[in-house]
């Protein structure tokens, strides 16, 4: 189920955008999709769902930007409801000073 406050992401859609990475396709993992200005791994980090660690790592794997915020400020970081989630976000962060400084409003 994509969407809801049960988002989660099952394994045919990781299949999918793998598919349309080989086809040579832009999966956009830095789109933000909301007014909240959430992007594909903000969402997947925010759901406490083991399922959603495999996409997580899929879109860190394809360049989803950990630096990105929320309209309100709120980091990646912040809005981990895992600890598994936390580690993998924090994890990717190269420069947390920067990420701050980023998402300050």
């Amino acid at each position: 189920m994509i969407g809801g406050s049960g988002m989660r992401y099952t394994p045919t859609h990781i299949q999918l955008m793998r598919k349309l990475i080989q086809l040579g396709g832009d999966i956009r993992v830095n789109t933000i999709v909301n007014k909240y200005s959430d992007t594909a791994l903000i969402l997947a980090v925010c759901y406490n769902l083991v399922l959603n660690i495999p996409m997580i790592d899929f879109l860190l794997e394809n360049g989803a930007d950990v630096n990105l915020c929320r309209y309100n400020g709120e980091t990646q970081l912040d809005l981990c409801s895992s600890d598994a989630a936390k580690q993998r976000i924090s994890g990717a962060v190269v420069n947390f000073s920067s990420m701050q400084k980023n998402c300050r409003l």
